[in-house]
């Protein structure tokens, strides 16, 4: 029954992303909103999820243990302030593309799920009439 309670919280997870996005747009085209934002690093008063990522790289070679660290990014403040611009621009696409990948993956999940409760269903039927 885990498996079926984790791909049922994935389709829900997956469609509640879509909903509240179209919900948020329907909102601020009403007259009486006049107050909203939506996207990456909005008030944190007003989080969904808190995300913690690193920007980072190594190199390492065959007959030698020590990697060494990739230097991407020279102004780490410069870096930020427009990874975050980037980000805040492709936020609808980021999050549909998200939902979209969570919901695939439950899809994937739901029939093994399907064909693991049939089983179950099946087993039980047989004890009807247990004697």
């Amino acid at each position: 029954m885990k498996n079926c309670e984790r791909v049922i919280d994935q389709i829900k997870t997956g469609k509640q992303i879509k909903s509240e996005i179209k919900k948020y747009h329907e909102e601020i085209g009403k007259p009486s909103c006049d107050k909203y934002q939506i996207g990456f690093n909005v008030n944190s008063g007003f989080s969904s999820v808190i995300v913690t990522l690193n920007v980072g790289g190594y190199l390492g070679y065959r007959g030698n243990n020590q990697c060494s660290r990739l230097s991407l990014v020279r102004d780490e403040a410069l870096f930020k302030r427009h990874f975050f611009k980037i980000l805040h621009h492709h936020f609808e696409e980021l999050m549909f593309e998200t939902a979209d990948s969570i919901l695939s993956e439950a899809l994937v999940h739901r029939d093994a799920v399907l064909k693991e409760l049939q089983q179950k269903i099946t087993e039980l039927e047989a004890m009807k009439n247990p004697e």
